[in-house]
């Protein structure tokens, strides 16, 4: 191995030349270089020279090629190393020199900017300057003119002076461009000689103003023969003329004014409304209103063809068309259109109100109709001024036509105002309105004519309401032969053909029964003109007025259908069925007014809700008075229809009461055998089932569904009951045993006709029960015991009926110690046990049969987010005599909420006992740590003698299964006792435990019953009626709870006598709630389509000026029965008073209105007429609970209270 003393490394051993050229910068710095391809290129020929030799592998020559390799890349990367050195210092050197020659052209670059700044700044005041002279020679330009023209002034002011007018001669009749300057030259002269004060100026003045009138004349000449020639250019040129001379007015004048459409349109009058079809049916609210009226139609369609063809001239002739065509279009009409439409409606109005009504309608329509298609003429545009015209000429006329412009406005401005003002004296203020009141009030008086006067003559009862007054009036005009304008008598005439007394010779006294009867048909005839008014109204009232006008002709509709025809009928029915003396059978024909009236009335409700509530879409305040409107309605004659079928089953009751007393002694106990085995049927019998049939015949065709279901059960039930009693009061031999099931078998078989099975199950208990006269004394026991209906009864509920059997004597003992009867006992209670043998027991007995309800144990608690629901009084100020009434024996006043003798009661008391209300007293129940409210605000008042606030006057309680039972879908019972006491509201209702679709309505509310405190003569209705309703909706101000809502009234047992059941039940399909028995519903409302489209909600509202869109709070994919498929609890309370509606402002005399800020002040001041309605018992003031039961749907119910 050879080295040496050089400082680079040594090539050690020489190189193959083909690995010596590969070993070479440029193989480096080729872009496909690769190092896999460079170490093979290296290594191929020593690899081959191995694989050639046979000995072992050499490494040798392998190690030392690849040092001298490595050895020589070595001094290369070092040659590139140097280069790259080398390199670097020459791109530096040439950075310095870029940046020093960069700056230096940047110095350059701002000195020849600099340079060019200044240039422009040079040139720009070169501008300035030549501007400055341009102004000045316009300025002296002008002066020039003014002087010229001044010159001329002067001269010809001086020639006129001195009566020459021979130039203004030569002028005037030197073409079109020589009149144009001679109106300029006049207008000018015109004003001078106005100012100047010169010897002799009055008499130039004299010649000036001749000279001028004769022009003004010469150019109007020029123009009329134009105009007649038909030559617009000449026409043009006159207007362009008189334009500059004095503003075109007498121009316009004439064209106007000499244009045929008024000169042979001037004679319009009464007499040019000619008779025809539409006028022998324009009276007729059954006949269809016209669409056009022929000579109202000839004369628009005359405008609009005149119209059409004189606005091509009017564009061709004169400089300001738009101008023009109004002149032309006020003169149309104030002269042909105004005086038309005055003949034609004062014509109609000497027919009848609705005749007036609808040609205001038509005429108002059609002339809005004119008017739109006239609005297309507002885009007139002015003729090309001619080129032949002077520049001062045409200045002048552009002038005066822009001046003329500006005054006017625009075309359809004034249409608009135009069609405003023609209608002006039908449709001010509240005359239209009023008139269409008045016509549905004629329109219905006279068709119901007849009804009311046979009404009127039955029932002895005289009203004073308007319908009452047209009623009269009618009548008047009827039996007058003589009336007092031809006018009156024709509307008469009109009127009075409804009610059918067309003959001459016929009388409001010949009245047949037939006419007081209600019917559908009839409702639908008034419906009908109903809505051709709505129609109208629509049409003619402004866009806000529609709500609001709407709901005014509800009103008058629920006069006529609701008070005067369905309310008179019932009223009648109602007034005879009073008088009924329980002697006679009772007139089952009066039933027949309760499918009509129920028909009627529902028929009112849907047309209310389906074609007027949707026009009040957009006013959410008229909406709700509408809706409230049509509720009350709806509840005061189902009232009555209600109250008149509960008077009628108490006669039938009576009746069937009076032919049972009949029974004679000794008719089940019979001496004579073969006597009595001739008779099928006693005769009390006979006549009750026959009755019966006459009842279920008459009830079938004057009831129907749910009603008739409701009436023949009430009818089954009470007569179940009389039977009861009646077998407990005739002795029964064996014979007589026979003779009675007989007559019970009649029974039944006669109930059975009215296809209800739980009238079957109580007659065949029935049945079973008269068994017991005949079955042998051995197997009585054993009959009792196996027959399914008699074996779940009490025994000792028995017992009265087989102390009638004339053998009980002897089987009495052993009978009386087996149900364990002492002896001697006869029926009277002992050792605190109830009564038995009572008719109540025993159908007690039977109730809790069907109910089959299981018990439980859980406990009622108090929510704790709002157990107390309101407080209030004052120390000295409100307590006084009535505190001191309400305090205890031991000196402390009575609780809100209290348990006696397994009995819950929630008692509302005064405030004034325990706190003061008045005085600037403050109540903060956050502060002393009882807040149960959800937030601090709810839980502090403060009164304010100068504010007229309290603190509230009524302290009562809540109470909620909140925090320990929650509910979704099943069943829930409670035996309850509604409060008395006037403004009282007693409610039982639930709540979603979470608002899983939004707060209040959105998640929605079930009430399973509410009431009020007042008595049944409050005409809101009092204790004596009950109702359930669901309350949903995607806002509180768009609450859909009238649509799931009923009630149930009770005209005899209120529901403060005693303890009722009242129960919800409740699945996926449906909720029901009812009293005592599924048979009594309250409500019932099915989830047979999304709750979204049952509410028919609008796509917006608007709220103040804000528009709310609405969106689906229950999700499109969402269950039907949402969102009443979450759990809820319940809730009991007890408040007083609101300001919700619940006791509507004005009615029975509520001592505050809704709206006002001092309603607690205003209902304490009341308190001496209120609070003596307030029993001093609190068992009878307070909400009384015995027992609340909650349970699932088909399972058993758990006993929540008492435990």
């Amino acid at each position: 191995m050879a080295s040496g003393g050089q400082d680079g490394p040594l090539e050690l051993f020489p190189l193959d030349p083909a690995v010596d050229e590969l070993l070479q910068l440029s193989t480096f710095e080729a872009n496909n270089f690769n190092i896999r391809d460079f170490m093979g290129s290296m290594s191929e020929k020593l690899i081959a020279q191995s694989k050639g030799d046979s000995g072992p592998f050499d490494p040798l020559p392998f190690i030392r090629q690849f040092e001298t390799s490595v050895s020589k890349l070595i001094n290369i990367r070092k040659d590139v190393q140097a280069k790259e050195e080398k390199l670097d210092k020459m791109v530096k050197t040439a950075e310095r020199e870029y940046t020093k020659r960069t700056k230096e052209l940047g110095r350059n670059f701002e000195a020849v900017g600099t340079s060019f700044l200044s240039l422009e700044n040079r040139i720009s005041e070169v501008g300035r300057t030549a501007i400055r002279i341009g102004e000045q020679l316009e300025t002296v330009s002008r002066q020039r003119t003014r002087a010229a023209a001044a010159h001329d002034l002067i001269e010809y002011y001086n020639e006129l002076s001195r009566g020459d007018t021979t130039r203004l001669e030569e002028l005037r009749k030197a073409g079109r461009e020589g009149r144009m300057k001679c109106a300029v030259l006049l207008r000018r002269l015109g004003v001078i000689a106005g100012v100047v004060d010169l010897p002799g100026a009055e008499e130039t003045r004299d010649t000036i103003e001749k000279y001028c009138e004769r022009f003004e004349k010469d150019m109007l000449r020029l123009f009329d023969r134009s105009y007649r020639k038909g030559d617009p250019k000449m026409m043009a040129h006159c207007a362009q003329t008189l334009l500059a001379f004095n503003g075109g007015n007498s121009c316009v004048n004439i064209y106007v004014n000499q244009h045929d459409f008024f000169i042979s349109k001037d004679r319009i009058g009464v007499e040019s409304v000619e008779a025809g079809s539409m006028w022998d049916t324009l009276a007729s609210p059954d006949d269809p209103p016209p669409r056009s009226e022929p000579g109202l139609a000839s004369l628009f369609a005359d405008i609009r063809a005149t119209v059409e063809q004189e606005a091509q001239i009017i564009q061709a002739v004169f400089p300001n068309p738009v101008v023009v065509m109004q002149h032309f279009l006020q003169r149309v009409f104030a002269q042909s259109i105004q005086s038309y439409i005055e003949s034609l409606i004062s014509k109609a109005q000497s027919v009848s109100t609705l005749a007036f009504l609808r040609v205001l309608h038509l005429a108002r329509t059609a002339t809005a109709s004119l008017v739109e298609d006239l609005k297309a003429y507002d885009s007139l545009s002015a003729p090309q001024a001619s080129s032949s015209s002077t520049s001062a000429a045409t200045a002048a006329s552009t002038a005066a036509a822009a001046a003329i412009a500006g005054a006017s406005g625009s075309l359809t401005a004034m249409l608009d105002q135009a069609l405003d003002e023609l209608f002006v004296p039908y449709m001010e203020g509240m005359r239209y309105l009023d008139m269409e009141s008045k016509n549905l009030t004629e329109l219905y008086a006279s068709y119901l004519l007849k009804f009311t006067k046979y009404h009127e003559a039955t029932h002895k009862i005289k009203s004073s309401t308007i319908f009452d007054r047209v009623v009269n009036q009618l009548t008047a005009a009827a039996n007058n032969p003589n009336p007092s304008s031809t006018q009156s008598s024709a509307a008469a005439a009109a009127l009075l053909k409804l009610s059918g007394l067309t003959d001459k010779n016929a009388s409001v006294d010949d009245i047949d029964p037939s006419d007081g009867e209600l019917s559908v048909a009839a409702a639908e005839r008034m419906l009908k003109w109903h809505a051709e008014a709505v129609g109208r109204c629509v049409d003619l009232s402004a866009s806000g007025e529609v709500p609001k006008n709407s709901f005014s002709l509800l009103r008058t509709l629920a006069e006529a259908i609701g008070r005067s025809y369905v309310e008179t009928a019932v009223d009648t029915a109602l007034d005879k069925i009073g008088k009924y003396d329980g002697k006679a059978e009772p007139d089952l024909s009066l039933l027949s007014v309760v499918r009509p009236g129920d028909m009627v009335t529902q028929l009112w409700l849907r047309y209310a809700s389906t074609a007027i509530l949707p026009l009040a879409s957009t006013a959410v305040t008229v909406r709700r008075e509408m809706t409230l409107f049509s509720n009350h309605n709806l509840v005061r004659l189902e009232g009555k229809i209600n109250s008149f079928v509960q008077k009628t089953t108490d006669a039938i009751i009576s009746y069937l009461s009076l032919q049972l007393s009949k029974q004679k002694k000794t008719d089940f106990k019979p001496k004579n055998d073969e006597q009595s085995f001739a008779r099928i049927n006693t005769e009390p019998c006979l006549a009750c089932c026959e009755f019966i049939g006459h009842v279920r015949e008459a009830a079938e065709t004057s009831l129907s569904g749910k009603n008739l279901e409701g009436f023949l059960l009430e009818i089954g039930v009470a007569f179940h009951g009389l039977l009861l009693d009646h077998l407990k009061k005739f002795p029964v031999n064996p014979t007589g045993g026979l003779m009675l099931t007989k007559d019970i078998a009649l029974y039944q078989d006669t109930i059975a006709r009215f296809n209800l099975p739980v009238l079957n199950t109580r007659f065949e208990m029935l049945r079973q029960l008269g068994n017991l006269f005949i079955v042998r004394p051995e197997v009585l026991r054993s009959y009792m015991r196996e027959d399914p209906a008699l074996g779940r009864i009490d025994p000792t509920l028995l017992r009265p009926y087989l102390f009638q059997r004339s053998d009980y004597s002897q089987f009495a003992r052993a009978f009386d110690a087996e149900l364990g009867v002492p002896p001697g006992a006869d029926g009277e209670t002992m050792s605190g046990r109830r009564r038995p043998g009572t008719l109540g027991g025993l159908l007690r007995e039977l109730e809790h049969l069907n109910l089959n309800l299981g018990l439980g144990a859980s406990l009622l608690d108090k929510d704790r987010k709002g157990s107390v629901v309101s407080v209030a009084s004052s120390s000295g100020a409100g307590g006084g005599d009535a505190a001191a009434k309400e305090k205890k024996a031991g000196g402390t006043y009575a609780s809100l909420q209290f348990v006696e003798d397994g009995t819950l009661y929630i008692v509302p008391t005064l405030t004034a006992n325990v706190i003061a209300i008045y005085d600037g007293y403050t109540l903060n129940l956050t502060a002393t740590g009882q807040c149960t409210g959800p937030n601090g605000t709810d839980c502090y008042i403060s009164s304010n003698a100068t504010a007229g606030t309290i603190v509230n006057p009524i302290q009562s309680a809540r109470l909620t299964t909140k925090l320990s039972r929650q509910i979704k879908y099943g069943k829930v019972e409670i035996v309850a006792k509604m409060p008395t006491g006037d403004w009282m509201w007693p409610a039982i209702w639930m709540l979603p435990v979470r608002e899983s679709y939004g707060v209040w309505t959105k998640s929605g509310e079930i009430n399973i019953v509410e009431s009020r405190g007042n008595g049944p003569s409050y005409s809101n209705h009092g204790y004596d009626y009950v109702t359930s309703a669901l309350y949903w909706g995607p806002t509180a101000l768009l609450d859909r709870y009238f649509w799931t809502w009923g009630f149930r009234g009770q005209r005899q047992k209120f529901y403060k006598k005693g303890f009722r059941m009242y129960g919800l039940e409740w699945t996926d399909k449906y909720v029901m709630t009812y009293v005592d028995n599924k048979v009594s519903q309250i409500m019932s409302v099915n989830f047979d389509q999304m709750m979204w489209d049952r509410g028919r909600f609008p796509e917006s509202i608007t709220n103040d000026s804000d528009q709310i869109k609405l969106t689906n709070p229950w999700g499109a994919q969402s269950a039907k029965s949402a969102p009443f498929n979450q759990p809820f609890y319940l809730i009991l309370d007890v408040a007083v008073g609101c300001t919700s509606g619940w006791f509507p402002d004005g009615v029975g005399g509520t001592p505050w209105i809704d709206t006002s800020m001092t309603a607690m002040a205003d209902f304490w001041g009341a308190k001496d007429k209120w609070y003596p309605t307030w029993p001093m018992d609190h068992k009878e003031r307070g909400l009384a609970i015995q027992s609340v039961k909650i349970g699932t749907h088909g399972g058993p119910a758990d006993r929540v209270f008492p435990r």
